[in-house]
């Protein structure tokens, strides 16, 4: 018995260690590359037309009590050579200052926390909630082929990948918000209930705001994901041990969803992976429009007013987000078919 339990944990440490190598090797080359983008986006940021210091100056302010500008470029950074900028604000990103909000007038990394939570409430459950759907729907589309089911969601699919976003956002305000006014046009809770942050009336109106920001991002990604689904599950079932499995004998649904959706879910996580990044960088119209709080519409505002500290920052955010998305497609390549292996070179 102990010799079994040895042996297992021999295996298990086995399967284990290469691929914490693996991931370890990809966290040290992602060093590099984000210190090149860093070096990029701060260059186009430095290159944006108008002159940040006057963000920094309320646009009220008589001339004659206008504070020196001068002095006030020393203190945010903005005299010396490009290159000397650039590796001060380097080493206050590592310092884990990552300046001050010319439009908020507050430290970044006390303004981005609560718009990034925002943004991951908002994307992360619209893209729980689309996965699953396109899942189960993609599978019986391929099982089913040419039915009825199938054919609705094929034009379902074509409909909502040639639709926009906000045009797919206006409509549903017009027919839930004006025609049946049953859900709250904007924001994330009614400003006129007196909610105790984390009390399950403050939830209720949450779950309430979320529902058309969420069914605008849901309906978007499963337009995309169940076409995916569907042709890699095709492609599977046409394989010939598929074909071997079923002539065993086996149940259609072990054939389905033991051996054919582990094999088709792939080229699924491939574009889970690609999906994540621009999931957030997509929801800046649908924050825009709903008025959520989240990092997309910080981000459009950013832009609009020039708080180049919050570009950087958020941009930095983006660049950080992609990479880690694509590392955990390449590790769940390995989870998910035991005939792909990271680490030791294989």
């Amino acid at each position: 018995m102990e010799n079994n339990k040895t042996n297992a944990l021999q295996e298990f440490f086995a399967s284990v260690i290469p691929i914490v190598k693996y991931i370890l090797k990809r966290l040290l080359y992602m060093i590099p590359v984000l210190l090149i983008m860093s070096l990029i986006i701060f260059l186009i940021v430095e290159n944006m037309p108008g002159d940040p210091i006057w963000a920094y100056i309320d646009p009220e302010t008589p001339m004659d009590r206008m504070p020196d500008l001068d002095l006030l470029r020393e203190q945010l950074g903005l005299v010396g050579p490009l290159h000397e900028r650039y590796g001060k604000w380097l080493m206050r990103v590592l310092q884990g200052d990552l300046g001050m909000s010319s439009v908020m007038r507050r430290p970044v990394v006390e303004v981005l926390p609560y718009y990034i939570k925002n943004s991951l409430l908002l994307n992360v459950f619209a893209f729980i909630l689309a996965f699953f759907i396109s899942i189960i729907v993609g599978i019986k589309s391929a099982v089913n082929r040419y039915s009825a089911f199938d054919n609705f969601w094929t034009v379902f699919s074509m409909f909502g990948i040639s639709m926009p976003s906000f045009f797919m956002a206006m409509l549903l305000i017009f027919f839930f918000v004006i025609i049946i006014p049953i859900f709250p046009f904007s924001g994330m809770i009614d400003p006129r209930a007196n909610h105790v942050v984390g009390s399950l009336p403050y939830y209720k109106d949450l779950a309430y705001h979320m529902v058309l920001p969420v069914a605008v991002t849901c309906l978007g990604l499963i337009s995309s994901l169940v076409r995916y689904v569907r042709n890699a599950m095709l492609e599977v079932l046409k394989q010939d041990y598929i074909r071997t499995a079923r002539s065993k004998g086996l149940k259609d649904k072990v054939v389905i969803y033991r051996h054919a959706f582990r094999n088709a879910l792939i080229p699924v996580l491939t574009l889970v992976g690609l999906y994540v990044p621009l999931l957030f960088g997509g929801s800046v119209l649908v924050e825009k429009i709903f008025a959520w709080p989240g990092v997309g519409n910080l981000l459009n505002t950013a832009y609009t007013q020039r708080d180049s500290q919050v570009i950087l920052a958020l941009t930095i955010f983006y660049s950080m987000l992609t990479l880690l998305a694509n590392l955990f497609v390449d590790v769940s390549y390995a989870l998910v078919d035991p005939r792909v292996r990271v680490g030791d070179g294989e």
